[in-house]
């Protein structure tokens, strides 16, 4: 279905900002629907899609920008561009910190870590900005903001489902990578493998000018248990940011034993206090001198998939009402239906699908007897008002706003009943006899049901 770029952009509600090519490319790849892209200048460009029930501009700045500069650029136009913007995935790749001597925390390439706040910030740590002492040497000073409850709690919510067994969503993606790939050219995005997962000692740097590592010593490999899993681990704690690439083992190993640091990155810091974000990253490299991007693709892949299950997890925004005053959606008050879509908007779209469905299926059925009841049922069910109401009967029985056929023309011949009460009056005798075979009631009913489908995808698509 095509939407027009305004109604995508004033009804879009997540921003996924992104960096480097691999995180847009990946985040493109895990999208439901593609609509649109734009640019609205040099500085910027955005791509509109949806993810689930939410609607999401992927936001990336021109190629070769980066560093907190970069992402706060762009973060502090957020509010301009989409009005109806509720908070923002900041979601790609980072350099991990692992801990061989800890099981629980050793992160390893393809892995995901999410920014978790502590007492002293908010999930992510500036590591460039602090005070140097004669005692304490450099010390790092940060009171970035936290992410949004929402998104805290969403993470609650799915840590929950992970810690039941409950099947990742986000392996299910991954799965579905290796199922079309092929046919989609998404094999960048295929994992190298554990065996091109090899974390050197710390004290042994990098000495080759080939990146990838093929002329480093292999007895300095640190000796890792092999996991029972090829699906990456999901680890919550501390993100690095600067403008610095981290690329040294030392200081990797100091900050994260003195500041419990899981990885490293380049934009976070720069957008945590100007916009509502949660940093998610998917683990490259090991913050040392043996850095290569072999690993980058599948990173920002298993990232993207993670953003995908959390946004699961999200209940979508609740509709606000569109219209004012007496308006009306075919034969219903669009008051009422707006109230429907506010309260109940997934079960109010399946089940006006479903009768829709039964609506068309079952055409050839009789109307008054088949097809009307199951039309009535569901507006009764969401208290669906009409400007007049009808019993669906025929004869002196049938009965539209109250009125039956012979109480209507007694009020239409009374020159003394108010002038509106005559008007109803006349609207429901006119519309009582031309139902003695059901054929305008018919027409009603469907003129409804299409108005009705056409709202509800305009606002809930």
């Amino acid at each position: 279905m095509k939407y027009g770029f305004a109604q995508i952009r004033d009804t879009t509600e997540v921003i996924w900002l992104c960096i480097v090519q691999p995180e847009v490319d990946a985040a493109v790849a895990i999208l439901d629907e593609e609509y649109q892209r734009y640019s609205p200048n040099d500085q910027e460009s955005y791509i509109l899609g949806r993810i689930g029930h939410h609607r999401v501009a992927i936001a990336h700045p021109p190629s070769g920008t980066y560093g907190t500069n970069a992402a706060a650029d762009i973060a502090s136009r957020i509010p301009d561009r989409f009005p109806s913007i509720r908070f923002g995935l900041l979601v790609g790749i980072a350099g991990g910190c692992p801990n061989p001597r800890d099981a629980e925390k050793d992160i390893r390439l393809g892995d995901v870590v999410v920014s978790r706040p502590r007492k002293e910030h908010g999930g992510v740590l500036q590591i460039d900005m602090g005070q140097r002492t004669e005692k304490d040497g450099f010390k790092i000073q940060s009171h970035l903001d936290k992410p949004p409850r929402l998104l805290r709690n969403a993470i609650v919510c799915l840590q929950t489902e992970h810690g039941k067994g409950t099947p990742r969503r986000m392996d299910d993606t991954i799965d579905d990578l290796y199922k079309r790939h092929k046919r989609h050219k998404l094999a960048r995005f295929i994992s190298p493998g554990s065996a091109n997962d090899r974390l050197f000692q710390s004290g042994y740097r990098h000495g080759t000018k080939l990146t990838n590592c093929s002329e480093c010593d292999p007895n300095r490999i640190e000796k890792r248990e092999a996991r029972g899993s090829t699906y990456p681990r999901v680890h919550y704690g501390t993100i690095a940011s600067g403008n610095v690439v981290m690329k040294s083992a030392e200081e990797r190993d100091r900050l994260r034993d003195e500041k419990d640091v899981y990885c490293f990155e380049m934009e976070a810091a720069g957008v945590m206090d100007s916009f509502p974000f949660l940093v998610i990253r998917g683990i490259c490299d090991y913050s040392d001198s043996h850095k290569n991007k072999n690993w980058q693709n599948y990173a920002a892949f298993a990232a993207a998939a993670y953003a995908k299950d959390l946004l699961a997890c999200v209940p979508k925004a609740p509709v606000a009402p569109k219209h004012i005053g007496n308006c009306s959606i075919g034969s219903l008050s669009a008051h009422s239906v707006d109230q429907a879509l506010e309260l109940r908007p997934d079960e109010f779209r399946h089940d006006l699908e479903t009768i829709i469905n039964g609506m068309v299926t079952d055409y050839e059925a009789d109307f008054l007897q088949v097809r009307l009841p199951r039309y009535r049922q569901f507006t009764e069910k969401y208290k669906l008002e009409s400007p007049g109401h009808w019993d669906g009967g025929v004869g002196e029985a049938a009965t539209f706003d109250h009125f039956n056929r012979t109480g209507a023309n007694q009020l239409l011949v009374d020159p003394g009943i108010d002038f509106q009460r005559r008007l109803r009056a006349a609207r429901a005798h006119s519309f009582i006899l031309s139902n003695w075979h059901g054929q305008t009631a018919r027409y009603v009913v469907y003129n409804t049901l299409l108005q009705l489908w056409d709202y509800v995808k305009s606002v809930l698509d």
